[in-house]
């Protein structure tokens, strides 16, 4: 069980799980991504519990340890400062968060 995130976790969080869906779709996939989409997203990702929240975000850590990152490391980082490690080229929210 994850312990109780705070609003602002909670929107770097979001903010991480929308860039990567972006970097997912738009550069590993070669395919555009509408704003309905996105906000679609992110009302799903307002709508989430922080476990849910969470489980959204382990997508994004099996990437981040792709790219030779310790996840855990980086989402303890995300969560306290909003600056990771890692980037992306493509993405909605500039970084730090």
């Amino acid at each position: 069980m994850t312990p109780e995130l705070t609003d602002k976790e909670r929107a770097r969080i979001k903010k991480d799980v929308v860039n990567h869906q972006i970097e997912l779709k738009v550069v590993g996939g070669g395919e555009d991504i509408t704003p309905e989409e996105i906000r679609e997203l992110e009302e799903s990702l307002d709508e989430a519990s922080d476990d849910e929240l969470c489980s959204w975000w382990d997508h994004v850590g099996e990437w981040v340890a792709s790219r030779g990152f310790d996840p855990e490391e980086q989402f303890e980082k995300l969560k306290n400062t909003g600056d990771v490690d890692y980037g992306y080229m493509q993405f909605k929210y500039d970084q730090p968060y």
